[in-house]
């Protein structure tokens, strides 16, 4: 039976018993098995060390709690044309859990925020993806892998279509291009980080789709079927890796709806339900999400008018001087581009930019730069949350800067220095910093000028 379980392979979960591991290592290969009585279930990914855990942290108070969290949420009613939510994949004798959950998930996301629509490739990341944590922790395909491993070198390398590289359950080398020979596209998402809460993966999932969590897989598991899963009996058997993509109620117990990589006819139709709020098994303390920028609806054809039939030809009148055209209203220039004059719809970090601005960039390039700016900044509590204090001052006033006398006024130049201080360390691999030179010395924004809000700038910075 050892045998059998060294041989077969795992997914990810979230801690060990002690016990189980086979040596003092924490390689992945130790947390590797398979179901004693069905070795097409395969489990096995070693458990996010606990100071990245730390490290890459977010909690509810990361969110924008304005709204509250529905009762009851499941991504497949909300976005049921995203193929990677509505479709379960079936990873064989393959400890792949750790790629087909990090695949999916972040193809749900990508689906959920206006990008492609497409199946992700676990095939591309299980071969790929030979990322370490430390000597001799890196995953290992079919033997198994880490989350937070997984994620990064997603965030840096993205995933591909399941179309471009098929899944086989075996381990095999990283291609160059599709199966049919064709380039690679390739999808990266901006950040990812660790939800340190019920409530915040409450937020992620309903906010964004999926998330994806590691447990503990003990002997009842074997014999599950459908209902709420609650941990009751037998021995650890491995750590697994799914996809959580919705949570409710039944009666008075609340549970989680994950996604499985044990085929459709596992369980519920490939889905399972386990309690929630007790961190059974582990599932709630190694979950992950990741982040892509919001795309813009896409706008519908525009109409043709008819074309109209000949008109008489006046006589041609005499030349008059021609005076200069005024700007036309509602435009406006600001660092050389032209813009439009008006008010920030809804960009949930800039709520106090409810001033005429000048639209000189898309609200979406905006909205990109923040969340690429907020995932850095939640990583800790202390400096990197003054990275995102004036973070958000700076990047809100500079995407909407106020219009005054038809005028716009950029953020001080004070404003653009401390922002590259304060954040130039943490986001300067992911956005240009600013040419500081290019700003005002004064008209900076007023304290008096800055209604109160959840996202106040920080009053010092003004």
């Amino acid at each position: 039976m050892l045998l059998l379980l060294l041989l077969c392979t795992a997914v990810v979960f979230g801690r060990l018993d002690h016990n189980f591991i086979f040596g003092a290592s924490n390689r992945a290969a130790n947390y590797s098995g398979c179901m004693p009585n069905h070795p097409e279930w395969c489990f096995g990914t070693a458990p996010t060390p606990e100071h990245l855990r730390r490290q890459y942290a977010k909690d509810e108070a990361d969110f924008d709690t304005n709204d509250p969290i529905p009762t009851s949420y499941d991504a497949r009613k909300v976005y049921p044309q995203c193929k990677s939510l509505i479709n379960v994949v079936d990873q064989g004798s393959c400890g792949s859990c750790w790629a087909q959950s990090a695949a999916g998930m972040v193809a749900d996301r990508l689906c959920t925020s206006g990008g492609a629509n497409v199946m992700g490739s676990a095939g591309y990341e299980l071969n790929c993806d030979k990322s370490c944590i430390a000597a001799r922790s890196c995953n290992s395909g079919c033997q198994g892998g880490y989350l937070q491993n997984s994620l990064d070198w997603i965030t840096k390398n993205g995933i591909t279509t399941a179309d471009c590289v098929k899944y086989v359950p075996r381990d095999g080398t990283c291609p160059k291009t599709c199966d049919n020979g064709a380039a690679i596209p390739k999808y990266k998402p901006v950040s990812y980080a660790r939800l340190s809460s019920v409530d915040a993966i409450k937020r992620s999932i309903s906010t964004g789709g999926s998330v994806q969590a590691a447990y503990t897989v003990y002997g009842d598991f074997e014999q599950y079927k459908g209902g709420v899963y609650k941990h009751k009996s037998g021995s650890v058997l491995g750590g697994h890796a799914i996809k959580l993509i919705g949570y409710g109620t039944e009666g008075s117990t609340p549970y989680w709806i994950a996604q499985n990589s044990w085929g459709p006819t596992w369980g519920e139709s490939g889905y399972f339900r386990i309690v929630q709020g007790s961190n059974d098994c582990g599932i709630e303390q190694d979950v992950w999400e990741v982040t892509f920028p919001v795309a813009p609806p896409t706008p519908g054809p525009t109409p043709v008018p008819p074309t109209p039939g000949p008109t008489p030809v006046p006589p041609t009148p005499q030349p008059t001087p021609v005076p200069p055209t005024p700007p036309s209203p509602g435009t406006c220039t600001y660092l050389g581009k032209p813009g439009t004059v008006a008010r920030v719809s809804r960009v949930p970090v800039c709520r106090f930019v409810q001033y005429p601005v000048c639209l000189v960039e898309s609200q979406q390039q905006i909205v990109h730069h923040i969340i690429m700016c907020l995932a850095a900044a939640r990583r800790s509590r202390q400096s990197q949350r003054d990275c995102y204090n004036v973070a958000q001052a700076f990047m809100c006033l500079d995407g909407f800067p106020r219009v005054m006398n038809d005028v716009p006024l950029p953020p001080c130049q004070s404003l653009c220095q401390r922002f590259v201080m304060q954040c130039g360390q943490y986001l300067s691999s992911t956005m240009p910093m600013p040419d500081c030179g290019t700003y005002p010395t004064s008209q900076c924004i007023a304290p008096s000028q800055q209604p109160s809000g959840e996202y106040d700038v920080d009053q010092s910075l003004l």
